[in-house]
């Protein structure tokens, strides 16, 4: 059966693991759908098991809920590796492939396909549930006392939990510092 787990809020380049391992019948897919939420501008990157024997099969992802017509409308494949915002990374030691999305939009919300080519029988998919919501803005204040002109120079003002220069403010502090003192 299908394992999943389920995410109510999501963080910049989180990864979600989804074990492919119902075999599908027409367009009927997937006993559970992972959840996963995120939010503009960020990336999101969601792992895929496959089971050993297809360590050399072709892997995607595609959009919608289709198994049907998924290989046809890939978004990407292992043959692909990367096409735009869409990376796929495969690790056949453990098993796992990864599609990352870059800078994430409201358009990219909804149903994805994550599948496994298999060439004698049916291909095996797990689902996502995609929800991007507008950018989270949040603001802080960093107040500078008892300044000497020795703390002159450049300073960086924000928050991220990796260092993307694009989240910072950079700022340069100069001038006549011992007339503030």
């Amino acid at each position: 059966m299908f394992s999943s787990q389920h995410h109510k809020q999501a963080k910049p380049n989180t990864q979600f693991m989804m074990t492919p391992t119902s075999t599908l019948k027409s367009n009927s897919c997937c006993d559970t759908v992972t959840k996963v939420q995120s939010y503009e501008g960020h990336s999101e990157s969601v792992s895929c098991r496959y089971e050993s024997q297809y360590q050399n099969s072709l892997k995607y992802i595609c959009r919608g809920n289709r198994p049907s017509t998924c290989l046809q409308q890939a978004l990407i494949t292992s043959d692909t590796k990367q096409n735009a915002r869409f990376r796929l990374d495969d690790d056949k030691v453990s098993g796992t492939f990864t599609v990352t999305i870059n800078s994430l939009t409201r358009n990219d919300s909804g149903s994805y396909l994550c599948g496994v080519q298999r060439n004698s029988e049916l291909d095996v998919f797990s689902a996502v549930e995609l929800e991007v919501e507008g950018k989270k803005s949040y603001s802080f204040t960093v107040r500078i006392t008892e300044l000497e002109a020795a703390d002159g120079g450049t300073y960086w003002c924000g928050s991220d939990s990796q260092w993307r220069v694009e989240n910072y403010t950079k700022i340069e502090l100069s001038g006549m510092l011992d007339s503030f003192v």
